[in-house]
């Protein structure tokens, strides 16, 4: 009977690791989603300035022009902090789903 036991709540153990896995996944590509939204909407701005850049002229519009540039340093620091966070979900998740794989090899039911 005490060697049922065991194996039961290995299983057991292993089924309820398996399932708090899957929603750290779910939440982590959430977030990365997230962030990869947010970077769109980031880079769309960013063209925007851009783009009232080019149309400026620089004789008139010299004021103008620094707040652009300033917008546009603003912007470009935020991608680059956005890229950053985004590449360490990417890594986070890369490591967790290697640490998932693992797992599932490791307590596999012999459903392969």
């Amino acid at each position: 009977m005490k060697k049922m036991i065991i194996p039961f709540l290995c299983l057991g153990i292993a089924v309820m690791g398996l399932s708090s896995c899957r929603e750290k996944e779910k939440e982590l590509e959430a977030k990365e989603s997230k962030l990869g939204e947010e970077l769109d909407q980031k880079r769309k701005k960013l063209n925007e300035v851009v783009r009232s850049v080019d149309e400026l002229e620089t004789e008139d519009y010299s004021e103008k022009l620094v707040e652009v540039n300033l917008k546009l340093d603003a912007l470009t620091r935020g991608l680059e902090f956005e890229k950053t966070e985004l590449e360490k979900l990417s890594a986070e998740k890369r490591g967790f789903m290697k640490r998932l794989e693992d797992y599932r090899k490791k307590y596999s039911m012999g459903e392969d």
